[in-house]
């Protein structure tokens, strides 16, 4: 099941990239880059999230993840920008 899932993430994230290439966006690479930072979030909430089953514990790091991934991928886009 795990495979699947991470085989659909792939696929969209792949979908997304060549869409905003098509489009000529200049952010197809931004949000690609966004997941190498918060992957150190997202990596420890995952075993966390298997050790402890509370609904709030697991909405707290999904958004520690998110919140990881968004503010990296902005960082990104100004250091790119500048």
């Amino acid at each position: 099941m795990a495979a699947v899932a991470f085989s659909m993430f792939l696929t969209t994230c792949g979908l997304y990239f060549h869409v905003c290439r098509q489009a000529g966006m200049a952010v197809q690479w931004v949000f690609l880059i966004g997941f190498v930072p918060s992957w150190l979030v997202a990596v420890p909430a995952a075993y966390a999230m298997l050790r402890r089953r509370e609904m709030a514990f697991d909405l707290a790091w999904v958004l520690a993840s998110f919140t990881a991934y968004f503010w990296a991928c902005g960082a990104f886009s100004l250091w790119k920008a500048a």
